[in-house]
């Protein structure tokens, strides 16, 4: 995996950039960040100076992404900071400048390290693959446990929590979920 930083959403396609960012939040994809470059809403003016981090596979195909910004101050982040600053100070330490992944002047929720889930499944792939190749393949499956998708951060069944994939588990996990009573109890959540 190789890794940079950007100093410009524009040093990057917006193709590959929107691969990662998914269309499900607006704030993260290219042409919002771009719009607030290109109208100085971002910048020396501002005290938002863009530090995007990108992550390619072996490929050079980007896999992730993550917004940054190099701040000199905690204006347009809707949580106001100051008082942290101030403490910093007092205690002769310096709070500036400081690295934040948000979007800037947006209160609004959303991921923040953006991935591309088809490359991000055979990277997976790919690695277990190498290790059962070194271990001898006889490994049991892996699990994923209390895991927020993205877009999806409200998982009900245990299944889903252990992952979709795995196989033979289909018997355990209502039992599980349904509690050892048969289900007569509140299920599990």
């Amino acid at each position: 995996m190789q890794t940079r930083v950007i100093s410009r959403i524009a040093d990057i396609p917006a193709s590959a950039w929107n691969a990662v960012a998914g269309t499900d939040h607006p704030f993260t994809r290219h042409e919002f960040l771009a719009a607030l470059e290109r109208h100085d809403c971002v910048g020396e003016r501002f005290g938002w100076f863009p530090c995007h981090i990108l992550a390619a596979d072996d490929k050079g195909r980007l896999s992730g992404a993550v917004p940054f910004y190099l701040k000199d101050n905690s204006y347009g982040e809707f949580v106001f900071d100051w008082a942290w600053a101030d403490a910093w100070r007092q205690m002769g330490l310096q709070y500036y400048p400081k690295l934040l992944t948000a979007i800037p002047f947006t209160p609004a929720t959303g991921p923040r390290l953006l991935h591309d889930p088809a490359l991000e499944k055979e990277h997976h792939n790919d690695q277990r693959r190498r290790r059962d190749e070194r271990r001898g393949g006889n490994l049991a499956p892996g699990h994923r446990m209390f895991a927020l998708e993205k877009g999806n951060p409200h998982r009900h069944s245990l299944l889903d929590r252990i992952g979709d994939d795995q196989k033979g588990q289909e018997e355990l996990v209502p039992r599980i979920d349904k509690g050892q009573d048969g289900g007569r109890k509140k299920p599990w959540r």
